[in-house]
């Protein structure tokens, strides 16, 4: 069971703290839904109380409580489902050659697909920019001006076994305007599968729009 649910919970009725009536009563919406009466949140002693059951099965999520161990679990029936199907996609974006990675991640840019660029980076740049992505949605960059094509040549290999890519695109927009623009990328092996390591180019273009 995940208890991954927790923190949107807790952000929630901090989110809602401020929103106190006469009676010291709470509303707490989900969506447009307010939770009914007998699941009413209340302010006490400066902190939010609020029925969890009734809050996570209004997120279509279940409670389970452990009389054993004292404990609670949150869950939603699908999130490993959900995490096994992320897992099987990113596997089958996995890039087999560092030509590949490179490749495939410039797609990503010109597509502003960030979840394609986000499956071939390293893991420490995922981890840099996972909190990033998620915040833009996974769409990066912007749809004016827009990348036109984008692409790597064949690349060379460095004694140190990495692979740098000289990436070169065309930016366009509606104005009839395009901007040739060019830079490098750093690929390596990692795990079994080549990934992005160095993408201070892209990563800047990304910014940048």
């Amino acid at each position: 069971m995940s208890k991954k649910i927790l923190a949107p919970l807790a952000a929630c009725t901090m989110f809602l703290a401020p929103a106190v009536l006469a009676d010291s009563s709470v509303d707490v919406r989900v969506g447009l839904e307010r939770l009914p009466g007998e699941a009413m949140a209340r302010l006490e002693d400066g902190s939010v109380r609020v029925n969890l059951r009734a809050l996570a099965e209004a997120l279509d999520a279940s409670v389970v409580w452990d009389a054993e161990h004292r404990a609670v679990s949150v869950s939603r029936p699908d999130d490993e489902l959900q995490r096994q199907r992320i897992a099987l996609l990113e596997e089958a974006l996995a890039a087999r050659t560092a030509q590949e990675a490179a490749q495939k991640y410039l797609d990503g840019i010109r597509e502003r697909n960030g979840a394609k660029q986000y499956a071939v980076l390293s893991a420490e740049l995922q981890s840099e920019r996972r909190a990033s992505m998620e915040a833009v949605g996974w769409r990066t960059g912007s749809s004016s001006p827009w990348w036109e094509f984008y692409t790597a040549d064949e690349g060379r290999q460095r004694p140190d076994g990495t692979w740098e890519f000289t990436a070169r695109g065309v930016l366009a927009d509606s104005t009839g305007t395009r901007e040739e623009r060019e830079g490098t990328l750093l690929v390596k092996e990692e795990a079994g599968r080549f990934v992005i390591v160095d993408d201070g180019f892209a990563e800047r273009e990304n910014r940048q729009e």
